[in-house]
């Protein structure tokens, strides 16, 4: 079959090695970007519940000083619905 192409075994052998050497290149790359995909993808899950563990951490933080504040004014008997005058708010600071 060959020798009715005229084409010698040299080129044969070249161009085959030049598209196995082509496969195996973009093989190699698609692996090596397919692992650092991966890589990259474990460490977004991981900063997102580092953000998460965050954000949880100051809500709480944040309830807890809400409540002081509430239980604050409640000693203080300030109705925290109503609002106040300039002047009473003045002299609540007085009192202090």
């Amino acid at each position: 079959m060959l020798e009715n192409l005229n084409i010698s075994p040299e080129i044969l052998r070249g161009f085959s090695t030049g598209v196995l050497s082509a496969i195996i290149s973009g093989l190699a790359v698609y692996l090596v970007e397919s692992v650092k995909n991966r890589r990259l993808k474990r460490d977004n899950v991981r900063l997102v519940q580092e953000g998460e563990e965050v954000k949880s951490y100051y809500s709480k933080q944040l309830e807890e000083l809400k409540k002081d504040h509430q239980l604050d004014l409640q000693k203080r008997n300030i109705d925290t619905k109503v609002k106040l005058s300039p002047t009473r708010i003045f002299l609540l600071r007085l009192m202090k």
